[in-house]
């Protein structure tokens, strides 16, 4: 495989050219900006305060030379701070930009990289890329590339405390710039001294006075800023006549579902006790959330508070039940919450005390498991997906990294409680926890703790048979998820292009590269079923016609022409820059992979398959998979991008592409998907695309726990039709690009390049291209010209012949005709009967015996496939010492600075 002379493990993520400018305040060239920086090791902080950054900057790399940057650049925070002795770090000049080598000598881990986060968020680019602007707050963080490296939060209830009480220590994650509670093990550590809390939260009780360091870190997060907590001296506790007798006033809101059953201020008089249900009077001094809930209760008609229970061995109220008066009279029970001035407190409602002012949220949520069905068999993966509640917008929000356990039914009178636990699972970024079941019963799916919520489910021996699914095979294995049906598929594009199209502006989206990308999707499909869809893409079609676009790298280009030959516009312009970087064995850059994959798949799909570069490309990238002894190979996606590029000269037996499809196999996730963790979205629909390529007629070998990449996919989408949850129109473009490629062959028109021969089951000659024509009525773009036998004849309908080439003479000729379907709008199907006449003299050097015809005409001929293959977008967080030749790639845009390791490839094209 192809390598590079330095360990590109020294921090893969962290140097990176940005394509998207931040927009900041304008700020004048004679002024310095105040910006908050801290420097994180894996080990310890390194720096952690503000730093006042100029305009301009020179900077050296470890070769001494220098650079100048303006404009408030990031990299002048790194400059100053050594010049001030704050630390010192060292760059490099890979030709491609500036790489981020150490940070006070550390660096050059085997799976770590110095990643930059810019006011709590990824940041989309590098620092060299990065305008700050006065206040803002930059993370540079030595973190590992296994990971998903949140920023860690840690906060208190309150800001000071006296010896002897306690403090209530949260901790959080920065989740999308936005922090939310982190509810698994942690290490705080207090004045240096270690306590673990399993969740996230610990009740912590100061026996010192003085001002107190804390700080919270947890393996694969970057640890939190560290907080003071001022510890006074304990008082007496005497309360005086005037506090005991004070009336505190909040705000209280109440919502069940969408009805806001109360908002208004609330008086809290001062008493002694409160009433439980039954009437039984139990202490309760404090002014506190539960007081402020009965007191609205006495002032509305909307609800009422029908079951508070009180604990005696916990001297503590349970609010069990709400009966909602309105719209409908629905007694709502076991899931009440609570939060204060918007924070969660893990204590109950008589235990918060108020002292005015506050604005309380009581809201009937929590979380929500569900399961498609409630009877299964002993062959099925049982999965269950877990939801928590948004009381901000009444929104349901999948819950990943959560314990789910798969139990005995809690009996009425709770006589098994604690139910018997027969195994659990941690619920993945979907919120989806897997179980297999091997015995027959009734069982419990739930949460640890309290065991709540939960539903009960039924393992039979009996498999149950969807009469809308389509038939596939899965090597034995029954019942489960395994297959979309066609109306799912109509749906799922339906609502994609429906949500792209609103993304739509002035006939492009927010740039040239998802322009391209949505180009590339329209290109696979003809669809009446959603509205505007032909406006909108003639009107992108219009945009890509009129604007100039700025392209530098060769990636662009390629990833342009692309865009372009999906809607049949003329690329000569770029093709032209394409061939002009061919050296005589790749394109572009020598040490790079993916210029040379993708400059294959531009070049076919503007009809230039047969120029002698990109069979000399296409046997480079063979000979690299072929020679590969890593095992690694390229990554989830541009091993499938290979694929594709491969599929133009060689057949899908070939050893490269065998070697590669095996590849692609073993890593797929459980759940159908592939990928690694926070990846597994835009690598499935990489793949989907590839085993489209193949000309899979089924999911046969790709399912996984009863489910399929499609499977997965439908389960990922948003909504509002979206995928993904940063840049969703460009995730949406890659996922209607692998649906396109569905095993059904319903879902695009096949209006591109015409291999036919390389995409079915019949051999050909890895250094002779082997062309077909196909010429409908209406005549796609980027059909190739056959330039010799062997040839194609189609015939559409009942056998009448629409072209015909001259067979050369003394040439014996085998007929092998199949019939296919393939959809060329939403609402007209025409047969078309496709015959290949094959030279028996000579196919890759073997004559086809009389014997092996009969084979060769059951041999399927697929429907040539489209052009439009994903372009480099591998985030490859798969991260093997060996994994040397993946490395160009990245480094092809690569400037200091850090990005989310989910990006990372994208950047390249």
């Amino acid at each position: 495989m192809k390598k590079l002379n330095f360990n590109w493990k020294i921090g893969i993520v962290s140097l990176f050219v940005g394509l998207f400018a931040l927009t900041n305040s304008p700020v004048h060239a004679d002024e310095t900006v105040n910006i908050h920086v801290r420097i994180e090791s894996d080990t310890s902080t390194i720096l952690d305060q503000y730093i006042s950054v100029p305009e301009t900057c020179e900077v050296a790399d470890s070769s001494g030379t220098t650079s100048t940057h303006s404009g408030f650049s990031g990299i002048c925070v790194l400059q100053v701070a050594q010049d001030e002795g704050l630390f010192t770090y060292e760059l490099q000049d890979f030709e491609f930009g500036l790489f981020l080598n150490a940070v006070n000598g550390i660096g050059g881990g085997a799976t770590m990289f110095w990643s930059l986060y810019v006011n709590n968020n990824t940041s989309f680019v590098g620092l060299t890329d990065l305008t700050l602007a006065d206040q803002d707050a930059i993370v540079l963080a030595y973190v590992d590339w296994n990971f998903s490296n949140e920023l860690l939060l840690i906060s208190t209830d309150i800001e000071s405390a006296e010896v002897g009480n306690i403090v209530n220590l949260t901790t959080q994650e920065f989740v999308n710039g936005i922090a939310t509670n982190y509810e698994s093990e942690v290490s705080f550590y207090i004045d240096g001294e270690l306590v673990v809390a399993p969740s996230g939260t610990l009740a912590y009780t100061p026996d010192t006075e003085g001002t107190q360091e804390i700080y919270v870190e947890a393996e694969g997060k970057v640890r939190s800023e560290k907080i003071s907590l001022k510890v006074l001296p304990a008082s007496e506790p005497t309360p005086s006549e005037e506090s005991q007798t004070e009336e505190n006033q909040v705000h209280l809101d109440i919502r069940y579902q969408n009805t806001l059953l109360f908002s208004d201020e609330v008086t809290i008089p001062y008493s002694t006790s409160t009433l439980d249900s039954s009437g039984t009077a139990h202490p309760l001094e404090t002014n506190n959330v539960l007081k402020a809930l009965l007191i609205a209760d006495e002032q509305s008609d909307d609800f009422a508070v029908t079951d508070l229970q009180y604990n005696q061995g916990w001297s503590s109220f349970y609010l069990r039940c709400i009966e909602i008066q309105t719209p409908s009279t629905t007694s709502a029970c076991d899931n009440w919450q609570y939060t204060v001035n918007g924070q969660y407190h893990y204590f109950g409602m008589d235990a918060f005390e108020l002292d005015g002012g506050e604005h309380i949220y009581i809201y009937y949520g929590g979380y929500t498991l569900d399961t498609e069905k409630t009877e299964y068999t002993i062959a099925e993966t049982i999965t269950s997906t877990l939801k928590e509640y948004d009381f901000t917008n009444n929104t349901w929000q999948l819950k990943p990294n959560q314990i789910v356990l798969f139990t005995e039914p809690i009996a009425p009178d709770y006589s098994n409680w604690p139910p018997h636990e027969f195994s659990s699972s941690t619920t993945n970024e979907l919120g989806e926890a897997y179980f297999n079941q091997t015995s027959t019963g009734t069982f419990y799916i739930t949460l640890p703790n309290d065991y709540w919520p939960g539903i009960i489910i039924t393992v039979t021996t009996t498999p149950s048979v969807s009469e809308d699914v389509m038939p596939v095979s899965n090597h034995g294995s029954s019942g489960g998820n395994t297959t979309p049906t066609k109306s799912d598929l109509q749906i799922m594009i339906d609502k994609a292009f429906s949500y792209v199209i609103s993304q739509q502006h002035n006939g492009g989206f927010e740039n040239l590269l998802f322009s391209d990308w949505v180009a590339m999707a329209f290109g696979k499909y003809d669809l009446s079923t959603v509205s505007g869809f032909d406006t909108a893409k003639n009107a992108l079609k219009n945009y890509l016609t009129s604007e100039q676009p700025s392209l530098s790298s060769l990636t662009d280009y390629e990833r342009h022409v692309l865009g372009l030959s999906a809607l049949g516009i003329s690329s000569d312009t770029y093709t032209t820059y394409i061939l002009n970087s061919f050296d005589g064995a790749q394109f572009g850059i020598d040490g790079l992979n993916n210029d040379d994959i993708f400059a294959i798949l531009a070049l076919c799909s503007a009809n230039k398959c047969n120029e002698s570069s990109v069979s000399i490309a296409t046997k480079y990238i063979k000979d690299d998979i072929d020679a590969d002894t890593s095992g690694d190979l390229y990554g989830v996606d541009m091993t499938s991008a290979s694929v594709r590029a491969l599929l133009k000269k060689y057949d899908k037996t070939d050893t490269a592409i065998v070697k590669a499809i095996n590849y692609l196999k073993t890593h797929q996730n459980n759940n159908a998907s592939f990928g690694s963790s926070g990846l597994e979205l835009d690598s499935t629909t990489w793949t989907l695309d590839t085993i489209g390529a193949l000309s899979e007629t089924s999911f046969n070998g790709w399912t996984k726990n009863n489910n399929t990449p499609f499977t997965y996919l439908k389960s990922a989408q948003n909504e509002d039709g979206s995928f993904g949850s940063h840049n969703k129109v460009w995730s949406t473009a890659y996922a209607l690009i692998g649906l396109a490629y569905n095993w059904s062959g319903t879902a695009g028109t096949e209006n591109n390049e015409q291999l036919i021969m390389n995409n079915g089951q019949l051999p050909v000659n890895s250094d002779q291209q082997t062309t077909s024509t196909s010429t409908p009525t209406s005549t796609p773009t980027g059909i190739e010209t056959p330039t010799s036998t062997p040839t194609s004849t189609v015939e559409i309908g009942e056998g009448e012949k629409i072209v015909s080439e001259e067979i050369e003479e003394n040439t014996e000729i085998l007929e092998i005709t199949k019939i296919i379907r393939t959809q060329v709008s939403s609402n007209q199907n025409i047969q078309t009967s496709i015959t290949h006449t094959i030279d028996t003299t000579d196919i890759r050097g073997q004559k086809i015996e009389e014997e092996q015809i009969d084979e060769v005409k059951d041999t399927p001929i697929e429907t040539p496939e489209p052009i439009t293959m994903k372009e480099i977008d591998s985030k490859n967080s798969e991260t093997n010492n060996n994994s040397i030749h993946r490395i160009p790639a990245i480094l092809a845009l690569l400037l200091a600075g850090g990005f989310g390791v989910w990006r990372l490839m994208r950047y390249v094209i």
